[in-house]
């Protein structure tokens, strides 16, 4: 047994400093930033959102066919709305990095079409094909309104009262409110968190 032998050699090599770089090389840190969001075009968002919602209730398929001849700009939107309400509509996402399906939180660009990442892919900085580039702000979706159920792509409303409860900007300009929230409750509102 040449365990102190062996021991030398792996200090002579610096296994353990070796190993630290790998790890710290493989992790990508990202600039993060606080949206200045227009409350007005968060609203009009929000307005569209509710009918697209309204208008898949008749049958999803259908929908999105149509969504398919909109312009460029119109498809970004939709496939926006696709990522925030997929649970609702019954939509796979699948992270574009790995191609494994994402349930639940992931991180989305805000100026590609349609690019979703897991939290690894996503910390490891993988780089999908497609249009992504590095200066593309991303957000990451993980606060759903406790109303609409939609992902929070926006201003948060936090309850500071209720547990574990937050609100998109639209349903709580609108006083749209679950059973045990009400308008007399002291709130916080959250910016969105941009990564880059």
């Amino acid at each position: 047994m040449n365990l102190p032998y062996d021991l030398a050699f792996l200090v002579d090599l610096k296994i353990p400093e070796l190993l630290m770089n790998i790890a710290k090389g493989s992790v990508t840190t990202r600039d993060k930033s606080l949206s200045e969001f227009d409350e007005s075009q968060e609203q009009e968002e929000y307005e569209q959102c509710m009918k697209w919602l309204e208008e898949c209730k008749t049958g999803f398929s259908a929908w999105y066919k149509t969504a398919q001849e909109s312009s460029k700009e119109d498809r970004k939107a939709m496939q926006m709305f696709v990522a925030r309400f997929c649970d609702l509509l019954d939509v796979e996402i699948s992270c574009d990095g790995c191609g494994v399906t994402l349930p639940g939180r992931r991180y989305r660009c805000l100026q590609c079409q349609d690019m979703d990442l897991c939290a690894t892919c996503f910390a490891g900085g993988v780089k999908p094909a497609g249009e992504h580039t590095d200066d593309h702000d991303i957000v990451h979706l993980m606060y759903k309104c406790d109303e609409c159920q939609a992902f929070i792509v926006g201003q948060r409303i936090h309850c500071d009262v209720c547990e574990d409860f937050d609100l998109c900007l639209g349903c709580h300009k609108k006083e749209l409110y679950p059973p045990g929230h009400d308008s007399s409750h002291r709130v916080s509102v959250l910016p969105l968190v941009k990564c880059k």
